[in-house]
């Protein structure tokens, strides 16, 4: 019998009984019966003071937790003996939404190896991809187009002579091109996509007008594990709430009659 309680399927409808006031169970034994706070409601109030409110559980504070949980548990009474869950949308929803973190808490969580999650990424409708990235070296000449393009013209060498301070620092390393329009603006970013190694030339940007050296470009490519394991993790770890959620809901509507009736 106790491990037939354990199973989430059955707690689940056990919990649909508590939720949604099956008539089988008795109104008025639940609103007549006493509301007990025992040691386990304490160490409830306690740890959510302690987690949720950050809050020292002292006694003056407990009393008052203790104060608000029989508060609700008067409110829930006065639902349950009114009907209201048959009543209030509102409060259905409020119970479904109870009923769904339910469902949702009894997902097991335990660290998924990595040969379960190189395999989701093989069957994921997702494509995993390493970002693209650039490193390069802008000048800054304002608005004067002329002076950019005699700088450009006139340098040999690596370094831009003539260009204005900036508060954006020159050397720009291991950018992403979203990264790069945030800080240059979107015509910027766009003007460096497909620019190669040592590639040198005018670009605009909100500012005005730079003067720009690529010094290195990597491309996307498809990902290893290594490489985007944080984001495959949490990617799984969804389709696993999902996937235990409507296992369970599809379960219990296979052995639950669904009478429609027309008027």
């Amino acid at each position: 019998m106790m491990d037939l309680l354990k199973k989430p399927l059955v707690q689940f409808v056990l919990l649909g009984i508590v939720l949604f006031g099956i008539q089988q169970v008795s109104k008025d034994s639940t609103i007549n019966e006493p509301i007990q706070i025992d040691n386990q409601v304490r160490e409830h109030l306690k740890r959510e003071l302690e987690t949720e409110w950050q809050v020292k559980p002292d006694s003056l504070i407990l009393n008052v937790a203790k104060e608000k949980w029989i508060e609700q548990e008067l409110l829930y009474r006065i639902a349950v003996e009114n009907e209201l869950d048959q009543q209030s949308d509102l409060v259905k929803k409020a119970m479904i939404e109870t009923a769904e973190d339910f469902i949702l808490s009894q997902v097991d969580f335990r660290e998924p190896s990595n040969d379960v999650l190189e395999e989701f990424m093989k069957t994921s409708d997702k494509v995993y991809l390493t970002k693209q990235s650039i490193s390069f070296r802008q000048y800054f000449f304002g608005q004067d187009l002329m002076f950019a393009q005699k700088s450009l013209f006139d340098s040999k060498e690596i370094e831009i002579e003539g260009s204005e301070p900036i508060e954006i620092p020159a050397n720009q390393t291991n950018k992403s091109y979203r990264q790069v329009a945030s800080d240059f603006g979107v015509l910027f970013s766009d003007s460096l996509q497909g620019k190669p190694a040592n590639w040198r030339g005018i670009v605009p940007s909100k500012f005005g007008i730079h003067v720009v050296v690529v010094d290195s470009a990597v491309d996307a490519k498809i990902a290893n594990l290594s490489d985007v394991r944080s984001k495959v993790l949490t990617d799984f770890r969804r389709q696993q709430l999902v996937s235990f959620r409507d296992s369970m809901l599809t379960e219990l509507r296979g052995r639950t009659e669904i009478v429609e009736t027309v008027d």
